[in-house]
């Protein structure tokens, strides 16, 4: 879903010295609005020469969609503000390391930065363990792919507390708020 207060218009003007820690508060938003909506606590943000062109949170539980990630709604949306596939000159900013969907999508897209917030090794009573990560499909695919990874994690592992996961799809999306 879009947000029209934080995502820019594509005639913006670039903001040079923005640093990963000011995108990465915007996906931070996001994640936390997906929290407050019942679904999963992620958010992501695409950035086009220093811009937010596209946001997203995780939309899972509520549009019953196993594609409604946010790191797939932020690249679809910012496919489609570009008029391009090819996001080669954007970055990702993702407040948890994305899945291996995420991850291929993000491939696709030849997206050459991504900048994660928290790793599946960050919120180990959430995340199934993988043999294959995300940094794993990059490095097989191709290697020069410039990760950044714990950017606010402290801010960001908070939104996992009380939030359990099952294993299973389509019911593994179990959003339960302790008090």
């Amino acid at each position: 879903m879009e947000s029209a207060r934080r995502v820019s218009d594509l005639t913006a003007e670039p903001r040079p010295g923005v640093t990963d820690e000011v995108f990465m508060a915007e996906a931070v938003v996001y994640a936390m609005e997906a929290k407050a909506a019942g679904n999963l606590p992620f958010g992501a943000v695409v950035v086009h020469n220093g811009v937010v062109i596209a946001g997203a949170s995780d939309q899972l539980a509520v549009s019953k969609d196993v594609t409604a990630h946010a790191e797939m709604l932020a690249l679809s949306m910012a496919g489609r503000r570009l008029n391009t596939l090819d996001l080669s000159t954007c970055t990702l900013y993702s407040t948890a390391e994305p899945c291996v969907m995420c991850g291929s999508a993000t491939l696709a897209a030849l997206i050459p930065r991504v900048v994660i917030g928290v790793c599946r090794d960050d919120v180990p009573h959430f995340f199934k363990h993988r043999h294959v990560r995300f940094q794993d499909l990059f490095a097989d695919a191709y290697g020069d792919v410039d990760f950044r990874i714990g950017v606010l994690r402290d801010e960001i592992l908070p939104l996992f507390d009380g939030v359990a996961r099952s294993n299973r799809y389509p019911d593994s999306v179990a959003v339960s708020m302790s008090p």
